[in-house]
């Protein structure tokens, strides 16, 4: 029984939990990673064309014999199979991306497995679908994926045996042009190792169950994903996961008759050690918590779900359980350790107005709930018809306590609305709220403000009435006419200069994205009132930025002629203090109205493609965080349009601040 217990508490321990407290780990995680200018583990890229919107490499061109070698699908001539190429030659699209993974000493990796997704900006990270497209390298370690969508934020995801996983991205591709990534580098990665042990008596615990989750993975793919490992402690209590990247991890700990715990690890900052210790101190299961859950009229409240977890007694450690009531708003915690817990209410219909501090060993514990509540809209236009399908995503002030209930979704779609333009968005607890919609053929549109007080009726939803607009239009061209170039809108706040943008990009407004025709013409329809800046991103150029577009409520704005820029190219060597190259250097160009960034390959050869006319600071850091904080190396360009400029950087010790 205590084992079956034990294995059932793991296994309840709720991913999505796990990712709110992970939260506070990614937030450290973003913080260093913008101050040190370094995206995710990146692999070096010979192009430097893992810089969305940098031109394609022309390495291509000296690897034919490679292409060659490949049968006409995209996959490799050997070892073949029928389902294999037809999952990497699948598309409509005849893009072509090739590349070559390696270890750090440049020797190939035979096969690795090179997955191609859809990849998506977001904060803390990426949102990630697989598109169903990959390739296992040969023995020269090269892939070939041919058929992605052109014009899409794309990346991959490299994995092979004995190596940390890594992940290439944004990535743009183009029907025109093949890409070639050059040499892709695996490294060994870091270990995460540790002892787990009695809380009490200090004694190792013997077969602890172990499993490793790659908590950024949940947060690209949105959801739980399975363990990337299991393993048990031996008998001296010591466990060890290899091969992990600059990733965050979660780890659950569990042994018969003890509390499972969660840690949450954030590789940010490893010395050259390349491991690091995690120790789970596991408590005796030796007390209780039972009670009863009422509503505002001390009716029972079944089927409520309730989460226990402990205040860690380490940084990054915690204890979480759940249950849910019963018919009569019962529950049962029948195995804990002695001690203080937090307890919450996790339900769509009803909420705690704050976390409870409870003792274990209570058994006639009364937890008084309350009802979330909801709000009614209306949509109105001035002239046509209502539309009936449209969504609605609520936008919560966190400031006034506003929030949503757990498994409420912030987004709601909304299909044949009888009336027409109605919708009910339920699951809300106190504070004030915003409701943006958006509908076919209008403008997307933000509600005032809806206050929720205390005092509202459950039972009563608060109405809101959202007026419709159908917006204004941009139209231009492009010069020279250059087709499928993105043309897109953001706000005035928008600073491409920004270094963060190279990390986590400005996403344009909802639906203000459009292509470019083949005269190189394009259309921007139901673009709110407003100022902003409109951006094209040609594949052979720099980006092109017009600010103070302003839209006007049913009006069609010409923005005229918009003349394509010829870009410059900033490469070279970056060295290591010992003068050596130094392969994975972040290496980033830094001008008044534009930034871009590149990672080293294997030769430390980095190239800052399509650049605009212009004076950049250009500086770069190692790869690895421990020594980003120490070595850096800087230099000054002058860009100017198709014209090279050669700048090696060697990496030195950072200058100490002045006091």
């Amino acid at each position: 029984m205590q084992a079956s217990r034990a294995h059932t508490r793991l296994a309840g321990v709720s991913r999505r939990s796990v990712l709110l407290f992970a939260l506070v780990g990614a937030a450290l995680l973003v913080l260093v990673t913008i101050l040190l200018l370094a995206d995710e583990e990146v692999s070096s890229d010979r192009g430097g064309g893992l810089v969305e919107g940098a031109s394609p490499d022309s390495g291509l061109a000296g690897n034919l014999d490679r292409v060659e070698e490949r049968d006409h699908a995209g996959g490799v001539i050997a070892p073949t199979s029928q389902d294999r190429i037809e999952r990497v030659g699948s598309g409509i699209e005849r893009t072509e991306l090739t590349g070559r993974v390696t270890d750090r000493a440049g020797h190939p990796i035979p096969a690795a497995t090179v997955i191609a997704f859809h990849s998506e900006p977001g904060l803390p990270f990426r949102t990630r679908t697989d598109t169903g497209h990959m390739d296992l390298t040969d023995a020269e370690g090269r892939f070939m994926i041919r058929g992605l969508p052109a014009d899409a934020p794309l990346g991959l995801d490299l994995s092979a045996t004995g190596h940390a996983p890594a992940l290439v991205e944004p990535l743009t591709l183009s029907v025109a042009e093949p890409r070639d990534l050059g040499d892709l580098v695996l490294g060994a990665g870091l270990a995460l190792e540790g002892r787990v042990f009695d809380a009490i008596t200090g004694a190792a615990i013997v077969g602890a169950r172990l499993v490793l989750t790659d908590l950024t993975t949940e947060h690209r793919r949105g959801g739980p994903s399975e363990s990337l490992a299991e393993t048990h402690s031996d008998d001296d209590g010591h466990y060890r996961f290899e091969h992990l990247a600059m990733r965050q991890y979660g780890v659950d700990a569990a042994s018969d008759g003890y509390a499972p715990v969660t840690s949450v690890t954030t590789f940010v900052l490893t010395g050259p050690t390349r491991s690091v210790t995690q120790d789970f101190a596991l408590e005796p299961t030796t007390s209780s918590l039972a009670g009863h859950v009422v509503g505002p009229s001390n009716g029972p409240v079944p089927g409520a779900r309730l989460r226990l977890s402990r205040a860690p007694r380490r940084r990054n450690t915690f204890f979480l359980e759940h249950i849910e009531t019963d018919k009569t708003g019962g529950f049962l915690f029948p195995a804990l350790p002695e001690g203080r817990f937090d307890l919450d209410l996790v339900s769509e219909h009803w909420y705690l107005p704050s976390k409870l501090a409870v003792d274990s060993g209570d058994t006639q514990l009364v937890i008084r709930a309350q009802p979330t509540l909801s709000v009614a809209g209306q949509l109105v236009v001035s002239s046509g018809s209502v539309p009936t399908d449209f969504d609605v995503t609520v936008k919560p002030d966190g400031r006034t306590g506003a929030s949503l209930s757990s498994g409420v979704l912030p987004r709601l779609s909304v299909e044949d609305a009888d009336p027409p333009g109605t919708f009910l968005f339920a699951g809300l607890r106190p504070g004030s709220y915003a409701f943006e919609i958006d509908a076919s053929g209008f403008a997307h549109t933000r509600s005032q403000d809806v206050l929720l007080g205390r005092d509202s009726d459950p039972d009563r939803p608060t109405e809101v009435v959202v007026p419709l607009t159908r917006g204004g239009t941009f139209v231009g061209v492009l010069d020279p006419p250059s087709a499928r170039v993105p043309v897109e809108v953001r706000g005035m706040d928008y600073d491409p200069s920004l270094t963060v943008e190279s990390t986590f990009p400005t996403m344009p407004l909802a639906g203000l994205v459009t292509q470019t025709d083949r005269e190189g013409a394009f259309r921007l329809d139901h673009v709110p009132e407003g100022e902003y800046v409109l951006t094209a991103r040609p594949s052979s150029g720099p980006p092109l930025h017009v600010r103070g577009v302003r839209a006007l409520e049913g009006t069609e704005i010409d923005v005229g002629t918009l003349h394509l820029q010829q870009g410059g190219k900033v490469g070279g060597v970056v060295r290591g203090p010992d003068g050596r190259p130094r392969q994975g250097a972040r290496v980033t160009a830094m001008g008044d109205e534009h930034q871009q960034q590149a990672v080293t390959d294997g030769q430390g050869t980095y190239i800052l493609a399509s650049l605009p006319a212009g004076e950049y600071e250009v500086r770069a850091t190692p790869g690895e965080l421990w020594e980003a904080l120490r070595l850096e190396a800087q230099g000054h360009a002058s860009v100017h349009p198709n014209q090279d400029v050669e700048l090696d950087l060697q990496l030195v010790e950072r200058t100490p601040p002045s006091r």
